[in-house]
């Protein structure tokens, strides 16, 4: 992010006053001075309500912008009613804000911005195409993105986009097609989709016909604005607002205008409500799929409310008939229902929804905004609840009469109720009770703090500027080491060749008959060297006893350079035995190459379970590893003689700048949760150790002092050591866990040897006091 971007807000429960406040606000600011108010809201009914509040307040007629059909749109009145200085009350819906951010206001210094309710910041959009996939893969490009394993969509600019095709088009793919193009041409979104997913997409002898586009919204997008301010309840547990503190141009502060008015319900509101739960575990549709808890639930909440009115929300995919007794004696009401005031005389509220995200996005989201999953999680479904049950008469603070509320599981009544000082918290009925339901686990890591977000990704950007700054460009050569033979202790030779000479020695060696594998010799892609330290621009796969033939490499890792060659071995038992060789545009250490080598096992085993190929056999390589020049098959057949290279040009080089930052991102994360996970191990060690935490931090720090070292070959056994002291001092094993995680840059030179040898490590230790 370039600018600098302020926002105000306001962070006061739903029924506290804040349209009230906005109306005094009109009356004392904006109508006493040359000043103007544009209010967004989420819907049109809400606008229509808030314009009747300020017509019977003050007697001020507002202008209503939103798009009454598709064929008025309402960007242009939204245009022309910010350029007419004489129109001082604008409102507008979130939908036509969003898309038109930076349109040109007169009078703009004085022009204040209410964002009324919290806007979505982030979505997931399943795309599912047949006949018009070939319009979205030609119309769009995508280039590396600062998440792992993610591409960002962006505009193909050889194409005509969207306009020439639209009227071509039915109604549906219209609107999926409307969503992205305007995230991709929009400055303040971004679009997103795996790498995977798209390579498939697009691949015209794959029939994959369906994609999966993440959404977000940047905190960019008002930066045009000098005055900005967002109301909503909750606004400080809001996904917006976690999500956009973690960038370091954005800040936020109270609005001054709403100090007065309360952050939290009263109390006597509190007492008026009961929160049941229905189950202890966290709410999915999975346990639904599994249980049918939702049709115990519906005839339960009809008996229990007999007679008495309430209101309930459900998923919309939800069938009919597993909540008929719902649909009989209750009102339904819109899942996301901000901003209606229609059920305020209802007192009874019913909450089933399963609101979580899938897998997939949760990653996405979690690794874009550095943000735990957990807490994206209840950000999300806990802020959608407590706006539900705010319909009812929980909004009116004069009202007196009790209110029942019923939620499907603890966590979120718990979050309820901490909104609601007073309020009660019990189970409802013995639900759950003999479906053997998974308890939730426990204890869990408290979620990072802002100032601890914003701290670990100013972290992320430097380590990320420093490994990129220090990357050399291959410049289209290829540097490798030759060992003469198996009994060389160092290399013989090490040669920096161009592409071509590269290919024409390999073939060379491929075109050669040993009969004994141990007569060839030997290669390393690491030939570059400063001290201890190696570089390498060329990675070695090794695949092994494979039923992958060989062409598949290049459907398996598209669009880059690569050559394919045998293996001495290669055929026998009529399995594959070949070497995948990847040249890099830029010379890069160790822990870079381990971290795209991991990216590329992962890509081709991902490759072989999509297209039912029994064993990839690629195995694990390290930068370091030596293995035989290409030879013949000792088999002689033909079959298994294999020279391929694939997209062979200096412009295919992969280019590692593009993996520096999903490493980073990933090393720092798990860092931090590291950090917390100690800090939780501390806290449970205190209530079952004879040792306080200070002793146990000694007695680490003690063992910690004896044993680390960073002296390359030393990691292993001094890491080992190092847990097995700390287990003998008496220090709790999930304790000792803990810290070994949080020491592994302090033993070796290879920081994840060390974290792949934890688990082995606790196994031992934790057999052996047993």
């Amino acid at each position: 992010m370039n600018n600098m971007t302020h926002y105000h807000y306001v962070n006061a429960p739903c029924g506290a006053g804040k349209t009230t406040s906005l109306i005094n606000f009109y009356k004392d600011r904006i109508a006493r001075t040359d000043s103007r108010l544009v209010i967004a809201q989420p819907t049109i009914d809400l606008m229509k309500a808030t314009a009747e509040r300020f017509r019977e307040a003050l007697g001020v007629e507002a202008t209503l912008v939103y798009s009454p059909s598709r064929n008025e749109p309402a960007a242009p009145k939204f245009k022309a009613a910010l350029e007419n200085r004489d129109v001082k009350l604008i409102l507008v819906t979130h939908a036509t804000l969003i898309a038109n951010p930076n349109f040109k206001k007169a009078n703009a210094d004085n022009t204040y911005l209410i964002i009324d309710e919290i806007p979505s910041i982030e979505e997931a959009m399943d795309v599912q195409l047949n006949t018009y996939k070939d319009i979205l893969a030609s119309n769009l490009d995508v280039v590396p993105s600062k998440v792992s394993s993610y591409f960002r969509l962006v505009r193909n600019q050889e194409s005509e986009m969207f306009d020439t095709i639209r009227t071509d088009l039915n109604d549906q793919v219209v609107k999926s097609f409307e969503e992205i193009f305007d995230a991709v041409n929009n400055p303040h979104r971004d679009a997103f989709v795996s790498t995977d997913a798209w390579d498939k997409f697009v691949d015209t002898e794959l029939k994959s016909y369906q994609l999966t586009v993440h959404l977000v919204l940047l905190p960019t997008l008002f930066f045009r604005w000098t005055n900005v301010i967002i109301m909503g309840a909750n606004f400080l547990d809001s996904m917006l607002y976690k999500a956009w503190s973690t960038f370091d141009d954005v800040t936020f502060s109270e609005w001054e205008h709403s100090k007065d008015l309360p952050s939290i319900h009263s109390e006597e509101t509190g007492t008026r409500a009961t929160i049941y739960y229905c189950i202890e575990q966290i709410w999915s549709k999975s346990i639904e799929e599994k249980y049918g808890v939702l049709s115990i639930v519906s005839g339960e909440v009809a008996e229990h409310f007999s007679d008495r009115p309430f209101i309930y929300a459900v998923n919309n995919s939800t069938d009919v008939t597993t909540i008929a007794p719902l649909m009989a004696s209750g009102i339904e009401a819109p899942v996301i229902s901000h901003g209606i005031n229609a059920y305020r005389h209802i007192h009874n509220a019913v909450f089933t929804p399963a609101l979580n995200d899938t897998p997939q996005h949760l990653s996405f989201i979690a690794q874009y905004f550095g943000i735990e999953k957990g807490v994206i999680s209840e950000s999300k479904s806990f802020e959608t609840a407590y706006q539900f049950v705010m319909r009812t008469s929980l909004r009116m603070p004069d009202e007196t009469a009790p209110v029942e509320v019923v939620v499907m599981d603890e966590r979120t009544a718990v979050f309820l109720a901490s909104k609601l000082p007073g309020a009660t918290v019990e189970a409802f009925g013995s639900i759950g009770e003999g479906m053997s339901l998974v308890t939730a686990s426990e204890p869990v890591i408290r979620a990072l703090t802002p100032a601890e977000r914003k701290a670990k990704s100013r972290r992320i950007a430097k380590e990320v500027k420093t490994i990129s700054d220090a990357l050399s460009p291959s410049t289209g050569m290829i540097t490798y080491a030759e060992y003469e033979s198996v009994k060389s202790k160092k290399a013989d030779n090490v040669h920096t060749v161009s592409m071509d000479d590269f290919s024409a020695t390999m073939k060379a060696y491929s075109e050669q008959y040993l009969r004994y594998k141990a007569d060839g010799k030997m290669l390393q892609g690491s030939g570059v060297r400063s001290g201890t330290d190696f570089k390498t621009n060329l990675i070695l796969l090794d695949i092994d006893d494979s039923s992958m033939h060989p062409s598949h490499i290049k459907k398996a890792l598209p669009g880059i350079a690569s050559m394919v060659v045998n293996s001495h071995s290669n055929g026998r038992d009529g399995l594959n035995r070949y070497r995948v060789m990847i040249p890099l545009a830029s010379y890069v250490g160790d822990e870079v190459v381990r971290y795209i080598v991991k990216h590329f096992v992962n890509k081709v085993n991902a490759y072989g379970e999509a297209n039912d190929i029994e064993h990839t056999g690629i195995d694990k390589t390290t930068p370091l590893g030596v293995y035989y020049m290409p030879v013949q098959p000792v088999s002689k057949d033909d079959e298994y003689s294999v020279f391929i290279t694939n997209n062979w040009n200096a412009g295919s080089m992969l280019d590692p700048i593009q993996f520096i930052e999903p490493m980073v991102t990933s090393n720092v994360n798990q860092e931090y949760e590291d950090m917390r996970m100690l800090e939780l191990a501390k806290e449970t060690a205190a209530t079952k150790a004879s040792l306080s935490s200070d002793e146990i931090d000694a007695k680490a720090a003690e063992a910690l002092e004896k044993y680390a070292t960073k002296q390359s070959g030393k990691g292993n056994a001094a890491f080992n050591q190092f847990a097995w002291s700390m287990a003998g001092k008496g220090i709790p094993l999930d304790m000792v866990e803990a810290y070994l995680n949080q020491n592994v840059d302090l033993f070796g030179s290879v920081r994840q040897d060390r974290i792949n040898q934890i688990p082995n490590i606790m196994k031992t230790i934790r057999n052996k006091k047993v």
